[in-house]
């Protein structure tokens, strides 16, 4: 079967997308190999800063905590695994001084906005604090929330949930406890 053929049997988009230039695929292909830890070491360890400021572009090294789930404030029903964020010293001190958002990493070229320009995290309010409980030297383990902590979390909230309906039922919540 010739290229054509297959483009031919595929839906307009489908075949629009289709790229069969073998150039372009090696070149995709080269982009998306897997580095070594050496390359990514190195990588991380160049410092760069964002344009017309001092504040260094922020790179972490991130690696998954099994022992740890994350909920986005905004989601509370979407619970995610926690991240270790390993930083350089220099975006470490540039989170501590307020110039990069500690949680989207966005930069900042002046110290401690009101808000995170990009995720609208309270910067001004909330970072040094949460800095100071999230941070352990140049390791972020993030406000993330021990596996065992949610379950009790958990099932303290199904039984007031129980509770709640029960009252809502009618039931008294002082029913079969004796008189003393």
């Amino acid at each position: 079967m010739s290229q054509d053929d297959v483009k031919e049997g595929l839906s307009p988009l489908l075949s629009k997308g289709l790229t069969l230039d073998q150039d372009e695929d090696r070149e995709q292909y080269e982009r998306s190999k897997v580095l070594s830890g050496e390359s990514v070491l190195a990588e991380v360890q160049e410092v760069e800063y964002v344009p017309g400021t001092r504040v260094p572009i922020p790179r972490f090294v991130a690696s998954d905590d099994d022992d740890t789930i994350w909920m986005d404030g905004e989601n509370p029903d979407r619970v995610m695994r926690g991240v270790i964020l390993s930083h350089p010293p220099e975006v470490v001190t540039a989170i501590q001084a307020g110039h990069i958002c500690m949680r989207c990493l966005e930069a900042h070229p002046d110290a401690f906005p009101l808000t995170c320009d990009l995720c609208g995290y309270a910067m001004r309010e909330r970072q040094a604090v949460d800095f100071s409980v999230e941070f352990e030297g140049e390791v972020n383990i993030g406000p993330s929330v021990a596996l065992s902590q949610f379950a009790q979390e958990q099932d303290a909230a199904n039984a007031k949930s129980s509770f709640d309906r029960k009252l809502r039922e009618g039931a008294s919540p002082m029913r079969g406890l004796g008189r003393g």
